[in-house]
């Protein structure tokens, strides 16, 4: 079994209401990328407008490596500080949108690695 090694950038996405559950989500996906020796997640907290993609999916040429970074918004309240955070749930969900597209990736460029 390979282990997802992840890393929590910061921010509300350290709070024990988000990160009680990444350990758990990632479990899921630990045999789904095949031949994949590396698979490092980095969660991130970005600030909505100023955020830049929320995922980004990359994999080594021989498919070895797999780097995947999530961005997870604060948005503006109505004074204009970024104080609202997204749900756990809203996060989650996008969360495993991100790892099902970057197995469903995997696995489309590295047919053969797939078990």
């Amino acid at each position: 079994m390979k282990k997802i090694n992840y890393v929590i950038g910061g921010g509300f996405l350290k709070d024990a209401s988000y990160a009680y559950y990444f350990h758990e989500l990632f479990l899921e996906y630990e045999n789904k990328f095949g031949d994949a020796e590396s698979i490092i997640v980095s969660i991130n907290e970005d600030f909505y407008p100023f955020s830049t993609s929320k995922r980004n999916i990359n994999f080594s040429e021989d498919g070895k490596l797999v780097n995947i970074t999530f961005n997870a918004n604060r948005y503006q309240d109505k004074k204009g500080k970024f104080t609202v955070k997204p749900s756990p749930d809203e996060v989650f969900i996008s969360l495993r949108f991100v790892m099902d597209t970057a197995v469903s990736e995997y696995s489309k460029k590295f047919p053969s690695c797939i078990m």
